[in-house]
């Protein structure tokens, strides 16, 4: 009886918990089951992507706490008194430049239908030219002044880069012969509608005694904007030689258009191109051809015989010398000598338009102006010489009025030896006032209250 029940307690199957062990078939082997590529391929996804998703998770924290740890030390050892907002640190932007809702012919609304016309042309004229600085400022001077500038080991180039390099350029160069050449047409806007208004003909609004300079002023920023055009392209020696390459290719590529994969027709298209840049951007003629351009047409305007315009243009001229040069050195200068560039060009236009024309106070006072400020910087490492600029577009009236020009080299070698000796003076005055400045702002945004309680 003991060993049959032995037999039955070995006959029943063994449980483990609420599980029963099946019987197993040792006659089939692992290798029998046919695993799918797509099952292996879903764990291998799986286990790289926990993975990767530990390994970011310990890099975040490290650089969390690393960049906690330096901004703990920063405030240690920082100089401020207060908490301020930083560029620096903060990701989000602020743009504190104000948002005008109106528009701008509902700024000109008067009671006068005539002048409220003569407002909206202005005031649309002056924004074009707040557009074209902007743009140029933005899509233009940059371009222009960084071409050719090799990042660090590449400043030996093959044969041929510098051609292919200017072949890229070239949409580039093309859309900015546009853009002068809408600049020219804003200058010739500009004077048409300032003839048309300052001229003895015109019954409709009487001008006498008004006076226009903020126009006159925006004409010399679009004119100021073609003369930082101008030294870019003359002042980049590697966009000239470049050029100057890509037009002897260009050449060469005439002899055998086969060989390189054109044909005649298209390499005419490619000169007619290059002729347009080269005769807008390349030949230092930008400013020359906006000065230069024909502003008189019979039976419409007629710029050059109209004394009433002239009259005008010669105050503005004297109203905006003495605006600025009351402004410069001074402490509260601040785009006055930027408004220079503009005033040299208006300077330039006026004597072009009227080459009788006798103004030798104005002239002087441009020409002495070389003497306590003789360059001026235009963008990156382009500087600009305004006695230069005026000897070179004025020959006779600056030699007649002006002075020579070997005083003006005598006075810059003059500037830069007494700019050397009172340089850390300068210094020094600057780190003092800007010191003082930081204190006082810091000190104000410390007693000011919160922008909760400001809320509240």
């Amino acid at each position: 009886a003991e060993y049959m029940g032995t037999l039955q307690s070995m006959s029943r199957p063994k449980k483990r918990g609420a599980l029963v062990d099946a019987d197993f078939d040792y006659e089939r082997s692992y290798t029998d089951y046919d695993y799918s590529d797509e099952e292996f391929e879903a764990v291998d996804a799986e286990s790289r992507k926990r993975a990767v998703d530990f390994v970011e998770s310990k890099y975040r924290y490290f650089v969390e706490t690393n960049a906690a740890t330096l901004a703990d030390i920063e405030d240690a050892i920082s100089t401020t008194l207060s908490d301020v907002w930083s560029v620096d640190r903060v990701y989000i932007g602020l743009r504190t430049e104000p948002y005008e809702q109106a528009t701008l012919l509902e700024l000109v609304q008067t009671e006068n239908k005539v002048l409220n016309k003569i407002l909206a042309t202005l005031g649309s004229l002056c924004l074009e030219a707040r557009l074209l600085r902007a743009e140029a400022a933005t899509d233009v001077f940059a371009s222009l002044a960084l071409h050719g500038e090799a990042l660090t080991g590449d400043e030996d180039k093959d044969d041929g880069d510098v051609q292919i390099q200017m072949g890229r350029l070239l949409p580039l160069l093309q859309s900015m012969c546009v853009f002068v050449r809408r600049c020219y047409a804003v200058v010739s806007n500009f004077v048409h509608q300032l003839s048309s208004l300052y001229t003895g003909t015109q019954r409709f609004f009487n001008v006498a005694g008004i006076h226009f300079r903020e126009v006159f002023s925006a004409l010399g920023e679009v004119l100021a904007v073609l003369i930082t055009i101008e030294e870019l392209v003359r002042q980049n020696t590697a966009l000239r030689d470049g050029w100057a390459s890509y037009r002897r290719m260009v050449a060469t590529m005439r002899s055998d258009p086969e060989q390189y994969e054109t044909d005649v027709q298209e390499l005419d298209d490619l000169t007619r191109l290059l002729v347009d840049i080269e005769q807008t951007l390349m030949d230092d003629m930008v400013v020359d051809n906006a000065v230069r351009q024909s502003f008189d047409f019979e039976d419409h305007f007629v710029v050059s015989t109209n004394t009433v315009f002239r009259e005008e243009f010669e105050w503005a001229l004297g109203a905006i010398f003495n605006h600025l040069h009351a402004r410069i050195h001074s402490p509260s200068e601040t785009t006055e000598r930027s408004d220079f560039v503009g005033l040299c060009g208006l300077f330039v236009l006026f004597h072009t338009v009227y080459p009788d024309a006798s103004t030798p106070a104005l002239c002087k006072g441009l020409w002495d102006m070389h003497t306590t400020m003789p360059l001026l910087h235009l963008y990156g490492a382009v500087v600009w010489f305004p006695a230069d600029f005026l000897q070179a577009r004025l020959p006779e009236k600056m030699v007649r009025h002006g002075g020579r020009t070997a005083d003006v080299k005598q006075a810059r070698v003059a500037f830069l030896k007494t700019l050397s000796n009172d340089l850390p003076n300068i210094v020094h005055s600057l780190y003092l006032q800007t010191s003082t400045w930081m204190v006082r702002l810091e000190s104000n945004l410390a007693q000011t209250a919160p922008l909760s309680q400001l809320i509240d």
